[in-house]
């Protein structure tokens, strides 16, 4: 029985964390940031591309010429000195 209600609380838990973090990211073509202090991340599996300084927008992949940190964002999979190539 202990281990039965063990369960059903951690699996709450969980379902509350998940729901948690899907409120507070965006959506594909939504508005995002890629400043932590903004709070403004893509719900994975999508990245956020720059459209301005300081606002950006969820898409699948960063094009080619735009601001990446990693390989992974960019639809080229090369991100060389911090832009998609």
């Amino acid at each position: 029985m202990q281990f039965t209600q063990t369960t059903s609380i951690f699996t709450a838990l969980l379902m509350l964390l998940v729901v948690s973090n899907t409120e507070r990211c965006g959506q594909l073509g939504e508005k995002c940031s890629r400043f932590y202090k903004d709070q403004l991340p893509c719900c994975w599996p999508n990245k956020c591309q720059q459209v301005d300084e300081y606002t950006g927008k969820c898409v699948t992949c960063i094009k080619t010429d735009e601001f990446c940190v990693d390989s992974s964002e960019c639809c080229s999979k090369s991100c060389h000195l911090y832009l998609c190539t």
